[in-house]
């Protein structure tokens, strides 16, 4: 989608680990969205993206040259329209969890959501994104390459189950487990008397 910068809501933060480099966290906004439209997609008609300076491949120290210059560029609100989109990328199946109370569905914070249909825990096997973006016959894809989502989608799902707002689907996997390893013994046992031995 053709977005703008909101430089109102965007910022230059820096680095909590050193305070003398800096960083561009952008908040986009659709061009040509109506009032309407941005009411009805909510929080989805806006994109965050963050943009690191570049780093030296040999020493990887932050290449301060390159910070200064989107720095320079942020202060003169001279990033032009862009394409970003949120693309969906596959992540290992997990569960996610309530972010806030909501007393009135009884929904608790940091318990698992569940589907409306079966009653039982909502898996999750994708994530959402956020990408600058380029037309390809006639399709908008991701500027980099999807690999690279990939690895952000992958890091994003590592994080969250840290922190415990994402969920791990352990027990159900060696309930799995076991349900085939008794199935397997059931079959041996079978196997084993009725079937002429191989010898």
């Amino acid at each position: 989608m053709l977005c703008k910068v909101d430089y109102q809501r965007s910022s230059i933060k820096q680095f909590s680990n050193d305070p003398t480099k800096s960083y561009l966290d952008l908040v986009f906004v659709p061009k040509q969205l109506s009032i309407l439209a941005v009411t009805e997609l909510g929080n989805n008609a806006e994109y965050r993206l963050q943009f690191f300076p570049q780093r030296d491949r040999t020493t990887n120290q932050i290449n301060e040259v390159h910070m200064n210059q989107l720095i320079a560029a942020f202060n003169a609100k001279s990033f032009g329209d862009t394409l970003v989109e949120r693309f969906e990328i596959p992540i290992k199946p997990c569960y996610f969890t309530y972010t806030m109370d909501v007393p009135s569905a009884g929904i608790t914070k940091g318990s698992i959501i569940m589907d409306a249909t079966t009653g039982q825990p909502k898996v999750y096997s994708s994530v959402q994104i956020t990408s600058l973006s380029k037309m390809e016959n006639g399709v908008e894809v991701p500027l980099i390459a999807t690999s690279v989502l990939e690895s952000r989608a992958n890091r994003l799902r590592e994080q969250r189950i840290k922190d415990g707002t994402w969920r791990e689907i352990e027990q159900e996997q060696a309930n799995d487990a076991a349900l085939i390893a008794q199935k397997a013994a059931e079959a041996l046992a079978s196997a084993s008397a009725s079937d002429p031995l191989p010898y």
